[in-house]
C-alpha cells in the first residue's frame, strides 16, 4: 500500500529498511502505538535506523505508547541501554552525556579492571548498576534461561 492510505490503517508493519528510506513521510502520520521487535538494532543512537525510529516516535507524541522488543541481554553493554529508552521513554535516564558519566564510566571502568579494581570501584560499580535496575525495572518484562518456565532444549 502507499503512505498516503497509512493514516485510515489500523495496523502498518515495515522493516528497519523501509523505516530509514521513508522516516520523513512516516513522520507525517501520528501513531498510536509503536512496535520495534527486535529492538536491538536501534543500540547504536547514531545509527541511521535509531535516528528513524525516535523521529517517527517523537512526531507520534507523548500519548503515543511505545513497546522495545528484543531477546538480547539488557546487560550487553548498558549504553545500549540508554538508546532504547530514548524511544521508549525520552529523557528518562538523563542526557547521554549524564548518563555516561554517571552510570556507563564507572561500570565500564570496574569491569575492565576486573579483579584488579580498587574495591571502592567495584562497591560504586555495583551500586550504580543496583541503581540503574531499580529505574529500569517497571518497563523490563525479562524471562531468564533460568526460568522454568522456558524449555531449553
Amino acid at each position: 500500500r502507499s503512505l498516503a492510505a497509512l493514516s485510515e490503517a489500523d495496523v502498518a508493519l515495515t522493516t528497519y529498511t523501509i523505516l530509514q528510506l521513508d522516516a520523513e513521510k512516516l513522520s507525517a502520520t501520528r501513531f498510536a502505538c509503536i512496535v520495534l521487535d527486535e529492538s536491538q538494532a536501534i543500540k547504536n543512537p547514531q545509527s541511521l535506523t535509531s535516528k528513524a525510529a525516535k523521529r517517527v516516535s517523537q512526531a507520534s507524541g507523548s500519548d503515543c505508547v511505545r513497546v522495545a522488543l528484543s531477546g538480547t541481554p539488557i546487560e550487553n553493554r548498558i549504553g545500549e541501554l540508554h538508546s532504547v529508552f530514548e524511544f521508549l521513554n525520552p529523557g528518562f535516564l538523563g542526557s547521554k552525556q549524564d548518563f555516561t558519566v554517571g552510570f556507563e564510566r564507572p561500570v565500564q571502568k570496574a569491569k575492565a579492571t576486573g579483579s584488579q579494581a580498587d574495591p571502592r570501584a567495584q562497591l560504586l560499580r555495583e551500586e550504580m548498576l543496583r541503581r540503574l535496575g531499580l529505574a529500569v525495572a517497571p518497563f523490563v518484562l525479562r524471562r531468564l534461561k533460568s526460568d522454568k518456565s522456558i524449555e531449553i532444549g
